[in-house]
């Protein structure tokens, strides 16, 4: 097992668990098994470069956190928080293209901060 492919997994977990989706919810938004994501989280497969763009979009986060030895630091990054009382599974990908954008915003604020 690679170093990095469970540091990657531990931090899929984490921030699956802080947005409080199962690995069944997860894996159909990804459009893959269940399993993969057990797999992807335990380090014992490498997650490929789509699904990790695809997992950082849905959490709200930059897909270079997933390689964070502490997660908890790359939460306060997270672009956007909200309840999910009422949320469904079909509505994941709405949440992810809108915390995309919200993550696409603050990088255009920051760029333009520095001219």
């Amino acid at each position: 097992m690679n170093k990095i492919q469970k540091q990657i997994g531990q931090n899929i977990k984490y921030f699956r668990e802080q947005n409080e989706l199962s690995q069944i919810v997860t894996s159909n938004y990804l459009g893959i098994d269940r399993s993969l994501i057990s797999k992807y989280e335990q380090g014992e497969r490498e997650v490929p470069l789509p699904i990790l763009e695809k997992l950082a979009s849905l959490f709200g986060v930059d897909i270079s956190v997933f390689l964070e030895s502490e997660p908890e630091h790359a939460a306060l990054h997270q672009a956007l928080a909200f309840r999910k009382d009422k949320m469904q599974p079909e509505d994941l990908p709405q949440l992810a293209n809108f915390r995309q954008i919200v993550m696409n915003y603050i990088d255009i604020r920051k760029l333009a901060a520095h001219e």
